[in-house]
């Protein structure tokens, strides 16, 4: 809409942009907390913590500080821009920023999956332990019970 120079997203813009820029932030904090209970309840091994606060948590405050604050602050300027010229470039701009933020989730949405892939992996290899020691504990009650 941007790009196509579409009055009426020009008006939406910074009421959409603003509600775009609080659901990141409560997603950066919200996995922020998430990697802290995982640390608190030793959910996961230290590596696989940092990984998901590296390649989730920090891009996401990134992106709420840096390009979705932009692209706030250009919506705002479309509205305000009072020559053609100026709301056109500002438009251009807003468009070109909208596409790279939607790429930038789309790689934080991707090194989600990678990390909750990981998690369930390990989750299924703590479930293979569990029955290989409860089958190991089987195997040495037998042995007892037949001598």
């Amino acid at each position: 809409g941007y790009e196509s120079f579409d009055t009426k997203v020009h008006e939406r813009g910074p009421r959409s942009q603003r509600a775009v820029h609080k659901a990141i932030g409560d997603a950066a904090k919200s996995m922020a907390q998430v990697v802290e209970e995982m640390r608190n309840n030793k959910l996961l091994d230290e590596r696989a913590r940092s990984r998901l606060a590296d390649d989730v948590v920090g891009p996401l405050e990134k992106l709420r500080d840096g390009e979705l604050a932009r692209a706030r602050d250009l919506a705002d300027a479309i509205v305000a821009a009072t020559d053609e010229a100026g709301k056109v470039a500002k438009s251009k701009e807003a468009g070109e920023l909208s596409r790279a933020i939607v790429g930038e989730i789309q790689t934080i949405i991707n090194h989600m999956k990678r990390v909750t892939d990981l998690a369930e992996l390990v989750a299924r290899l703590r479930e293979i332990m569990k029955k290989q020691r409860d089958l190991m504990e089987e195997t040495r009650r037998g042995k007892s019970d037949n001598k």
